[in-house]
């Protein structure tokens, strides 16, 4: 097993034996065991990102779609939509999903498809959102959240670029190129519903409402139109911002840094260099030039 990167906080993060990439040091094997055997059923909702994808801009979108109005009044997100990996006050977000007293139960995870529900993956059972971002903009919103929201990566902006670019198998749960690229690979099962964070920035109504039928939860559009704006990045960072710290309360450095930023697409243009630039698009091109099946990764939209 290769050692954990020097620029990684011990504290915070770490490495196991059974798994290859870094990840949060609250992450023990007995953990990652029962995320792998959990028991899934065909109601259950699981939503399945890189981290810095828009997580937390989906799950907003999915409770709008299957409670409704009934979001609004939840004081912790933690509760309603566990992060399966995560471990807090002594339960681990596998048995707050077990233990979840509803009809439909939500979970999430940025792990690594071989590492998330076995029964999720191979046996189709559940409702799986894989949500996926430009590796550009999840490049520079990761260097914010490690380096200044949790204080995981003592290295600078340069120092980040070049692990997530040359070495990937140094970043949290891995490389962004194939975990997005093996659940790109099984959009097609009919338990995967594949959305990308660009699409729903360019026409959220349309992707909210197709999201809206796979889940069973079809919408007239007016209610699509008011879950548009319940959803939007500015109500979202005013009314969830007290309820950013849902997992890593004892890890934040400060109150007064922002768990949610910007939401937007292509601020890579304002932090990268012209060199980074032309060196991420060489990279890019080598990394994906074997795939058989492209991703229609977006790096700017119009709007």
């Amino acid at each position: 097993m290769s050692a954990l990167n020097k620029l990684w906080n011990p504290a915070i993060v770490h490495l196991q034996d059974d798994c290859h990439t870094p990840l949060m040091s609250e992450i023990s094997a007995e953990h990652l065991q029962s995320i792998r055997q959990l028991h899934v059923t065909d109601s259950d909702i699981l939503l399945y990102t890189y981290p810095k994808s828009g997580t937390n801009w989906m799950k907003n979108i999915i409770s709008h779609l299957v409670d409704g109005g009934e979001v609004e009044g939840v004081t912790d997100m933690h509760e309603y939509m566990p992060l399966l990996e995560a471990s807090r006050h002594c339960q681990t977000g596998t048995k707050m999903f077990t233990e979840m007293k509803k009809l439909r139960r939500f979970g999430f995870s940025h792990l690594h498809q071989s590492l998330v529900p076995e029964q999720s993956v191979s046996e189709g059972k559940g409702k799986v959102i894989y949500l996926a971002r430009n590796p550009k903009d999840v490049l520079v919103s990761g260097s914010y959240f490690w380096m200044k929201y949790l204080n995981a990566f003592t290295g600078d902006f340069d120092d980040y670029f070049n692990m997530f670019v040359f070495h990937p198998e140094d970043l949290i749960n891995g490389g962004h190129y194939d975990h997005v690229y093996q659940w790109w690979l099984k959009r097609n099962a009919p338990n995967v519903l594949v959305v990308f964070y660009e699409d729903l920035k360019l026409d959220a109504a349309s992707e909210i409402k197709r999201i809206g039928e796979f889940l069973g939860c079809s919408k007239t559009d007016q209610q699509i139109s008011d879950i548009v704006s319940k959803t939007d990045f500015s109500t979202q960072k005013i009314s969830w911002q007290g309820n950013a710290k849902f997992v890593y309360d004892d890890l934040v450095v400060s109150d007064e840094i922002p768990f949610f930023r910007r939401g937007v697409v292509g601020d890579w243009i304002n932090h990268f260099t012209v060199a980074q630039n032309r060196i991420f698009d060489e990279v890019h091109r080598r990394r994906t030039e074997a795939w058989d099946d492209p991703v229609p990764f977006k790096f700017e939209i119009d709007l």
